[in-house]
């Protein structure tokens, strides 16, 4: 009998358990590779919605280029920057503040007191916009889908800002 009990091992239960090893042992390869296929489908979903919203900020940049430049082509700079947040409230459904700065740093638009608005934007963001905070810049290294510039952009691209070359 007790012949039979070993050959009964040997032959069925020893078998069976390293069937029963490499059954699991796959089953984690399997979730494994499962996992993977779930990030690499997640990370393609996650991209396309970035590429998504990376033409829908494009769209929204060249939109405010030319409500601008509309603006620009109606009145001098000057007038156009006293009353930047209220014209670009008015135009642009998007706009929250509408803010101008001379090239001197002065914050021309929102004018002080211009209400809880404004008052909160210029308490965020006044020592950015007048140059009296340095921010990390991150250059766009994406292949250049936008429009050329103009012969106009070029040659206020060339044109050297006085304040620079004091402080250089």
């Amino acid at each position: 009998m007790r012949k039979l009990a070993l050959i009964f091992i040997a032959a069925v239960l020893a078998p069976t358990l390293v069937l029963v090893w490499l059954a699991v042992r796959n089953l984690k390869d399997q979730q494994f590779v499962l996992e993977r296929n779930a990030a690499l489908l997640h990370q393609s979903h996650a991209d396309a919605a970035v590429g998504r919203m990376s033409a829908w900020m494009e769209l929204q940049q060249r939109e405010l280029q030319q409500r601008v430049e509309v603006m620009l082509a109606a009145q001098d700079a000057a007038r156009v920057a006293e009353d930047f947040d209220r014209k670009m409230l008015a135009a642009w459904r998007l706009v929250r503040v509408g803010f101008a700065v001379k090239s001197d740093g002065t914050l021309v638009s929102p004018a002080p007191g211009g209400g809880d608005r404004s008052a909160g934007f210029q308490m965020e963001n006044e020592r950015f916009l007048t140059s009296q905070e340095p921010v990390q810049v991150y250059f766009d290294t994406a292949p250049a889908t936008r429009p050329a510039p103009s012969a106009a952009d070029s040659k206020k691209q060339t044109q050297t800002d006085p304040q620079l070359e004091d402080t250089a």
